[in-house]
């Protein structure tokens, strides 16, 4: 990912966990860009942090799984 994109969609990410509505999306975006970069244990924080926020979000448990198997 080019660093001008990487830092839009970084921006996206920060606007959403502003939102309460979207706070979930913002922990998956920022998960989903950390795995990205190779950071396996930065997504995982990301990733319980939006179970965390939303325990029953089919999409944030997926990512999860994903990154655990």
């Amino acid at each position: 990912m080019r660093t001008a994109q990487y830092q839009e969609v970084k921006t996206v990410a920060e606007q959403c966990l502003r939102d309460p509505a979207l706070k979930v999306e913002g922990y998956l975006i920022r998960g989903r860009l950390a795995m990205a970069n190779g950071d396996a244990a930065g997504a995982r924080t990301e990733f319980e942090r939006a179970i965390v926020a939303a325990p029953g979000d089919r999409v944030a448990l997926e990512a999860r799984c994903q990154l655990l198997f």
